[in-house]
């Protein structure tokens, strides 16, 4: 029997019992209103498995699996270097030209009690922008959780 790898997320309980504590009733996945909000306040785990077909059967009928699925193959598109000699573009508002663009700088909530997860190309934690945030950083390549190439740390930042 052959394994693969695989990505599994788990809740720590029952994913259905879950929904029932927060009166959701029956789920559908992907379906709006209170089922993504019970979604976003349970604990989450995420682990790396090699798994044989069986395996992936048994886990799929877990009721405390939320999704499996096999990784996806990356591959780093390597960044242009800019000639700006500035930096980045600053605009009246006093936010970079992105921030501005989805509309951030108007909005009236600060991000106070979300949590955000990146995904990209690792993040360097000595950066001056993390200074005094919880970086809790997992690595689903075969490099290291450092950013080799400030992509990651860029993103993150933003």
């Amino acid at each position: 029997m052959t394994n693969n790898k695989y990505i599994v997320l788990q809740t720590p309980d029952s994913f259905v019992s879950d929904f029932e504590d927060f009166g959701a009733g029956p789920v559908r996945m992907g379906s709006s209103g209170d089922s993504s909000a019970a979604v976003a306040t349970k604990k989450v785990e995420v682990q790396e498995m090699d798994l044989s077909a069986a395996d992936v059967e048994d886990i799929r009928r877990d009721s405390r699996t939320v999704a499996i699925a096999a990784p996806m193959p990356l591959k780093l598109i390597e960044p242009e270097h800019s000639t700006l000699a500035d930096g980045p573009e600053v605009t009246a508002s006093g936010s970079t030209w992105g921030v501005d663009a989805v509309g951030a700088s108007a909005s009236s909530f600060d991000g106070t009690g979300v949590k955000v997860a990146v995904l990209d190309t690792g993040i360097d934690p000595n950066h001056q922008a993390f200074n005094g945030v919880n970086l809790i950083r997992k690595n689903f390549t075969t490099e290291t959780d450092d950013d080799l190439h400030g992509h990651g740390t860029h993103r993150a930042g933003t």
